[in-house]
């Protein structure tokens, strides 16, 4: 008797089961995680190379945990396209159901745009213009999903210009 009522309870459930999927998307199930570009730094400078580090937050508002699967990211300074640009692959989990998801992206630059960007940060010491464009992949229980990110902005009279111009005027030459 108690497999018959376990079958019976089974079965009522499944069908719930399915006649709540008919009713409920898994689109209306899964809300796109919000992901915003926050601001970068720019840790070292030498002659031959940057390291920058972009912040980014990332918020979840699902009941399930995601994963951040890869990174791809552009960014210009003061008027020099695509100087830094590349994909992280690191993979980070976010809990579900968090707002406050800090993701840091370490970079070094090794070209010859370096030697742009220092002359342009030079001629306006004050003032270093920004555009950041990328998309944050994530695995999630529906599939693999990507967000755009984007911020055009500018950083000035800051500490972390200050630390850059000191860092500038060990090796000026020009």
């Amino acid at each position: 008797m108690s497999k018959i009522y376990s079958k019976t309870i089974f079965t009522l459930l499944l069908t719930l089961f399915i006649f709540l999927l008919n009713k409920v998307s898994f689109a209306q199930l899964f809300t796109k995680p919000i992901v915003t570009f926050n601001t970068f730094s720019i840790e070292k400078i030498s002659i031959s190379s940057i390291g920058i580090r972009l912040f980014l937050n990332v918020e979840n508002p699902n009941i399930l945990g995601i994963e951040m699967k890869k990174v791809e990211y552009n960014l210009n300074i003061n008027d020099i396209e695509n100087f830094a640009e590349g994909v992280t692959d690191k993979v980070i989990k976010i809990e579900k159901s968090s707002k406050e998801n800090p993701i840091e992206i370490p970079i070094t630059i090794n070209n010859k745009k370096v030697f742009s960007v220092i002359k342009s940060i030079i001629k306006n010491p004050e003032r270093i213009d920004y555009k950041v464009t990328g998309k944050v992949y994530f695995g999630t229980f529906i599939g693999d999903i990507s967000i755009p990110f984007s911020k055009e902005s500018y950083i000035e009279n800051s500490e972390s210009i200050k630390s850059i111009k000191e860092q500038i005027n060990k090796f000026r030459f020009f």
